[in-house]
């Protein structure tokens, strides 16, 4: 609500590198630690995830500018695909996790490329094959 006051009488929010980048790292591991560690707040995830991955997009503008607009185009192309297929993806992964907070951060990498090759591949059949 501050935030849209702030807007609404016509202020500027302007935020520093340093400040976007911590806000990142809060919303996303928020995010992340509540979806796998504290399921009972799961409700609350969504509100930390929209933070960090506004941080994200807004760090990603400010250091590559335009540029970054042909590199959301091609990505976002497949995103409705990646929202409907990524949980699928992430359950069944999760269930050959390797154990060790080292190898779980980069299995989780792993596991999003993979999601989103998976997004991919279902845009491909939806729109190219069966042709809806």
């Amino acid at each position: 609500m501050e935030i849209a006051r702030l807007l609404k009488s016509g202020k500027k929010l302007e935020l520093s590198t340093l400040q976007l980048f911590i806000i990142a790292i809060i919303g996303l591991g928020m995010d992340g630690l509540i979806a796998i560690k504290i399921p009972s707040f799961k409700a609350f995830n969504d509100i930390f995830a929209s933070f960090g991955y506004m941080a994200v997009a807004l760090l990603l503008y400010r250091l590559f500018g335009n540029a970054t607009k042909k590199l959301w185009k091609d990505f976002c192309k497949y995103s409705y695909e990646w929202y409907l297929v990524h949980m699928a993806v992430f359950s069944t992964m999760w269930l050959i996790a390797p154990n060790g907070l080292n190898k779980q951060l980069l299995f989780g990498i792993f596991v999003i490329l993979i999601s989103y090759y998976v997004a991919v591949v279902y845009w491909y059949l939806v729109h190219r094959v069966i042709r809806v």
